[in-house]
């Protein structure tokens, strides 16, 4: 079956109508420009406003996040710890919804806590735990000590 060709309103080619993007509202359902030209067209439109550009990415995105405001937590948590979303709830089932710490319930979404060194999940935190023994970068011996400390009443120097 021959493919169908349309010219191009710009630069004035017949082309396979496969290299022409689609428009609903135009009687045979594609644009007048073909693809080529419409992104030339675009490009150097962009170039003379780039700040046109920024506001309509902008737009888009916050568009993106409306309709599916976790797009940005899921991508994060895939890429940076390697777990997908139903992992992730999965986790919050096995832990109540609760901090594996100090067992209380956040408001937000529980951090997921993670070995700086070999990059494996531990589990997930509240805000406050997890800051803090990142403070105390994840060091055990450090930690006791601090243990050690409050303990003390704060006489134990060490």
């Amino acid at each position: 079956m021959p493919e169908e060709f349309k010219q191009c309103r710009l630069c004035k080619e017949s082309k396979p109508v496969s290299k022409f993007y689609r428009q609903k509202r135009n009687r045979d359902g594609l644009r007048h420009e073909c693809a080529k030209c419409l992104n030339r067209m675009c490009y150097e439109a962009e170039k003379k406003r780039p700040e046109a550009l920024k506001e309509r990415r902008k737009r888009s995105r916050m568009a993106a996040d409306a309709k599916n405001p976790d797009r940005g937590f899921v991508a994060r948590i895939k890429h940076i710890y390697g777990i997908t979303e139903h992992q992730y709830e999965a986790m919050v089932q096995a832990q109540g919804g609760k901090c594996k710490i100090c067992n209380g319930k956040e408001k937000q979404r529980l951090s997921i806590d993670h070995c700086h060194n070999t990059g494996t999940v531990r589990g997930l935190l509240c805000k406050k735990c997890n800051s803090a023994i990142g403070l105390l970068d994840d060091n055990v011996a450090m930690l006791q000590r601090a243990i050690n400390y409050i303990e003390s009443g704060g006489t134990n120097a060490g």
